[in-house]
């Protein structure tokens, strides 16, 4: 705040008339004259600045009482006085340019419109002398400032480059809420005490972005817009993506990664629409799968380390049934179907070995033995 010198300026109080201006006009030409008598040289010269002092000053008077002449003040400081002779503005130069100061009538210096050397800057104070409203010139454009009533800043509004900016700081001083616009299209995040921001919502290549921080303001969470819809990111301890859901070609699929960032379950929509749903090693193998096998009814498939299936179960309308396959071969099967039961246990080529179920035929059970040169059947009636 600018301490302004508070003596009352000295007013001069203009007021003539022609016929006023005629009578000082006379009682020059008398002193002329009577110096002129005298003969005296300094009375002469004394008369002389006389006259041309009251030709000056009959000249200001009579520009001053012409209604067609506009008067031209020029000074350095003005300062404009209260009835208790108190300065309550001033206008003033400084080294940068031009200053007006306004004071309250309890002598604040409640206002400022100053000049600057990149343009002009207005503050506004309030009674304790605290800034309250400031509008400034920045390098970049202009900046707007909001104050508490201790002179802190709570908001600011400015403009950059690339666009302009909205911050909201708490009383610590760090910024609370931000706002930007840049080329891409607008942002904001919203912050902890210390000024780190936990969410934010942005613009990104794809489309939209919302991003969630931790308390250590390292992002676990994202939001955002991909090529075939939205998709959802959650981070590990380490930065490393530990869960995806997103769309996809067919329609929803997710991810659960490990720490190194490989992909141990995956899920999504299969062939005719259905459900898929793995488990993978560390190959990247699927090791188990559970979809939707023929008729629409539920599959699952056990593999072994490299993705080839060993266990099969599937069910159906009609029967269900539970397959061991070794070597891409199916060695021992159980069915459950409209009439009974079934185990078949098959040799080294595939080929049924050894059965036991219920015979349709024989509507019994059935114990059946199979080599390569002969077959054994033995049926017995339950």
């Amino acid at each position: 705040m600018t301490d302004c010198n508070t003596t009352a300026p000295t007013s001069v109080a203009f007021t003539t008339s022609n016929d006023q201006l005629l009578v000082r006009l006379e009682a020059l030409e008398r002193d002329l004259a009577i110096a002129k008598r005298s003969g005296r040289r300094g009375r002469l010269f004394g008369g002389a600045l006389t006259f041309v002092a009251g030709a000056v000053g009959a000249a200001v008077l009579l520009a001053a009482a012409s209604p067609d002449t506009f008067a031209v003040v020029r000074t350095k400081r003005i300062e404009v006085l209260d009835e208790r002779e108190k300065v309550v503005a001033v206008i003033s130069s400084t080294v940068d340019g031009g200053q007006l100061d306004l004071w309250s009538a309890v002598g604040v210096n409640s206002a400022r419109l100053g000049a600057t050397p990149r343009g002009g800057d207005l503050s506004i104070w309030n009674v304790q002398g605290n800034p309250s409203i400031g509008a400034f010139v920045a390098d970049t454009g202009g900046r707007f400032e909001v104050y508490d009533n201790s002179g802190r800043v709570n908001a600011r509004l400015s403009s950059s480059r690339v666009g302009g900016s909205f911050v909201l700081q708490n009383i610590l001083g760090k910024a609370g809420v931000i706002a930007n616009a840049d080329e891409r299209g607008g942002g904001i995040a919203a912050c902890d005490s210390l000024g780190r921001p936990l969410v934010e919502l942005s613009i990104s290549e794809g489309g939209g972005l919302a991003l969630v921080a931790d308390k250590n303001g390292r992002a676990v969470g994202a939001l955002r817009t991909s090529a075939r819809g939205g998709a959802i990111e959650l981070a590990d301890s380490n930065g490393g993506t530990a869960f995806s859901a997103g769309a996809d070609v067919n329609g929803g699929s997710l991810s659960v990664n490990t720490l190194d960032g490989k992909s141990v379950l995956t899920a999504g929509v299969g062939p005719n629409s259905t459900g898929v749903f793995n488990v993978l090693g560390g190959s990247g193998k699927p090791l188990v799968t559970l979809g939707s096998g023929d008729e629409g009814a539920g599959r699952m498939v056990v593999s072994g380390p490299e993705g080839v299936p060993m266990i099969l179960a599937q069910g159906g309308l009609a029967s269900a049934g539970i397959g061991i396959v070794f070597g891409g071969k199916r060695m021992v099967m159980f069915e459950a179907n409209v009439a009974g039961g079934r185990l078949d246990v098959a040799d080294g080529e595939g080929r049924s070995a050894v059965a036991l179920g219920y015979d349709l035929s024989a509507k019994s059970g059935a114990v059946s033995g199979r080599t390569h040169a002969r077959q054994i059947d033995r049926n017995k009636a339950q």
